[in-house]
């Protein structure tokens, strides 16, 4: 399914991996906050996380309250959905 910028669902850092797997399953486009190290510039300059196996795109860079799973101060949100 492609994105879908009209029914966007916003993951939380209470949202674990296998919900966000079962929310990409379904056909859903998700809104998820991330600190933009390494892996995530590499997903972007390919267009596709192989950890969530989903498309991937910036929706907004900037600071933000939340805490990547790395660690660090969230500083970019992020699409993501399945074709």
């Amino acid at each position: 399914m492609a994105k879908n910028l009209d029914d966007v669902i916003v993951i939380t850092e209470d949202t674990s991996k296998d919900e966000i797997t079962e929310l990409l399953n379904k056909g859903k486009t998700l809104l998820l906050s991330a600190h933009k190290g390494p892996i995530v510039k590499a997903s972007l300059t390919k267009g596709y996380s192989d950890y969530f196996q989903a498309n991937i795109a910036i929706a907004s860079e900037g600071v933000y309250p939340e805490v990547c799973g790395c660690g660090k101060r969230c500083n970019i949100k992020l699409y993501l959905w399945k074709d």
